[in-house]
């Protein structure tokens, strides 16, 4: 049976627009304008990238030299609009604080001291807790590996995405990333994202009738 999934494919946000199934994802600016470029020109509508990579001239090029009219091309670039509440609990500050003084303890260790020749940060050279807290207010950020964000339903309670990957409330929309995960686990994000992707493909080519 053939398949109706195609590179055109499109699914209807709650918002009324309509977001291209398929995307690029761009990075390295050395690529992101043939990457871009070659992508649009093979039929993608969806390309996906980052304020943070610094690549808005490659992709604005590829754009442009490609000739589709920027109205048909759905283009990712700023932030989702979220606050990560981050220090918004005690508890979050004193285990940074401590982690920070474990780190003290661990570069203090006479193993390596022909090794470290000087503090990297300003916390390096407190051990007041209120020093520590200031540094760690200063430099607080993501390490951008979130998790859990659009979890998956249990039976312990609601989710974003049902056991399929799709989205509560919308038609065709799956999201396929460490935000599914219900809870952290104390690994990196890596191979058990590695292991949904692989589930997802099982499941979008089941629902599209393409041969497993």
């Amino acid at each position: 049976m053939s398949s109706s999934l195609v590179i055109d494919t499109r699914v209807r946000l709650r918002s009324g627009y309509e977001l291209p199934l398929l995307g690029l994802g761009v990075y390295l600016n050395n690529d992101a304008k043939p990457a871009c470029l070659a992508a649009l020109k093979t039929g993608y509508r969806h390309i996906d990238s980052a304020r943070m990579y610094g690549n808005e001239a490659q992709v604005g090029e590829a754009v442009r030299e490609s000739g589709i009219p920027r109205s048909q091309i759905y283009i990712t670039f700023d932030a989702p609009l979220i606050d990560p509440a981050f220090l918004q609990t005690r508890a979050d500050l004193t285990t940074l604080t401590e982690a920070v003084k474990a780190a003290h303890r661990f570069a203090a260790a006479p193993a390596w001291r022909d090794i470290i020749i000087a503090p990297f940060a300003a916390a390096a050279n407190t051990t007041a807790d209120a020093g520590i807290e200031a540094y760690i207010a200063e430099q607080v950020a993501t390490f951008r590996h979130p998790m859990g964000t659009a979890r998956i339903a249990t039976a312990e309670g609601p989710g974003v995405v049902d056991s399929s990957l799709l989205v509560e409330g919308a038609v065709g929309l799956r999201v396929v990333d460490a935000s599914v995960f219900p809870h952290i686990f104390g690994a990196h994000l890596q191979a058990p994202v590695y292991a949904i992707a692989e589930r997802a493909s099982y499941l979008i080519k089941r629902a599209h009738n393409i041969p497993l």
